[in-house]
């Protein structure tokens, strides 16, 4: 009887440290999370406002390309913009989340700060085209009213807009884009804060794959 109370502590000593193990290796798995954008899209920065800094942010062109990732568990989770302050709802994000089989387990609102980024070499004196996300183009309306000899032309994403006239090293050609693209890319920025109103957010949501009792968020419709 006297080995009893000593062989049930070590039971529980073993139960105490498996259990420390696996939260160990709970903690240091990385989530995998699809997200829409190029690497520094503001997309990517809802990806580490919701998990910090460790994880495996994978950048998809299309929103549909993000739930595909899910579909396939190529990702755990996935980030997407649904409404902007300033620009309304995103096209085509309600419609994605209402039709597959994902369901929203957090959302976040980020500040929204537009640069216009030129190649190297660039002015605003030489600029004609500036390239970017659509919803980003409808933030800037006024900048755009005030330089009218400026193009804008749609692109698939901020960052990507960025990384692309980087690449081109055409001086008549800018984007629209984060700071962080910018610097990420080698670009130079032309002209800051060009969105309408600096109360500008986006609200991201995070997805995880399954359907999910209704609740109440910002995309709903």
């Amino acid at each position: 009887m006297d080995d009893y109370p000593h062989s049930q502590l070590s039971r529980i000593d073993r139960a105490i440290d498996a259990l420390t193990a696996e939260r160990r290796r709970v903690a240091a798995r990385t989530p995998r999370v699809a997200f829409q954008g190029a690497p520094g899209a503001f997309s990517e920065d809802a990806v580490r406002d919701f998990f910090g800094d460790r994880v495996e942010a994978r950048p998809c062109r299309t929103l549909a390309d993000v739930f595909r990732e899910l579909e396939r568990c190529s990702a755990e989770f996935g980030v997407i913009p649904v409404r902007n302050t300033l620009a309304g709802a995103v096209p085509g994000s309600a419609e994605l989340i209402r039709d597959q089989a994902v369901h929203v387990a957090d959302e976040r609102r980020l500040r929204i700060a537009h640069m216009l980024i030129g190649a190297p070499g660039a002015s605003l004196e030489t600029v004609r085209v500036v390239r970017s996300h659509s919803v980003a183009l409808a933030q800037c309306t006024r900048f755009f009213a005030t330089h009218q000899e400026f193009v804008t032309e749609p692109a698939f994403d901020t960052a990507g807009a960025v990384a692309e006239i980087v690449a081109a090293a055409d001086p008549a050609i800018a984007a629209v884009g984060s700071a962080r693209a910018a610097a990420l890319y080698g670009g130079v920025v032309l002209a800051e804060h060009l969105q309408d109103n600096p109360d500008n957010f986006t609200t991201f949501v995070l997805l995880a794959p399954g359907r999910a009792p209704a609740r109440n968020t910002s995309m709903a419709c």
